[in-house]
């Protein structure tokens, strides 16, 4: 679905092949353009200028949770189509990642906090977040025991 186009570079270009899709031509784009964001949507919670589409999600939680679920439900139609169109589907899931950001940032959950959740399901130490590192988790003393993790239900089989 169509917002003004102040949503700090939500669009983004196809990234990895799908399952019969080409690669995509250029460089693929890494986590420094979701750290970008998120330091985006951190000066447009502090300072929100007039108007600003990203300003009224980061200021209005139910906003941003409508959003997440309206974009989750996009993305979602997009992938049972067959076939996928890889374009779509990714402008669809840069909408969500771009909601998603919002609505943690206006929340006040630390992007760093999310990598390392991510980070411990798959059982790997959290790296420091090197644009945040004043927002990163402190380790618990279940994730700093030298033994093997304790599995996550939803951790993907090795």
């Amino acid at each position: 679905m169509s917002e003004p186009d102040d949503r700090a570079g939500a669009a983004a270009e196809p990234a990895g092949p799908g399952p019969a899709g080409p690669e995509p031509a250029g460089p693929e784009p890494d986590g420094a353009v979701l750290a970008e964001l998120v330091a985006v949507l951190r000066e447009r919670a502090a300072d929100p200028p007039p108007g600003s589409y990203s300003a009224t999600l980061l200021s209005d939680p139910e906003r941003a949770q409508r959003k997440i679920m309206e974009e989750a439900f996009e993305l979602c139609l997009e992938l049972g189509r067959e076939p996928v169109d890889v374009e779509r589907a990714a402008s669809e899931a840069a909408d969500v990642v771009f909601h998603v950001l919002a609505g943690l940032v206006g929340a006040g959950v630390p992007w760093p906090a999310v990598l390392a959740e991510l980070a411990e399901r798959r059982g790997a130490p959290p790296r420091a977040a090197a644009s945040d590192s004043s927002a990163s988790p402190a380790p618990s003393a279940a994730s700093a025991s030298p033994s093997s993790p304790t599995p996550d239900p939803r951790q993907e089989p090795s």
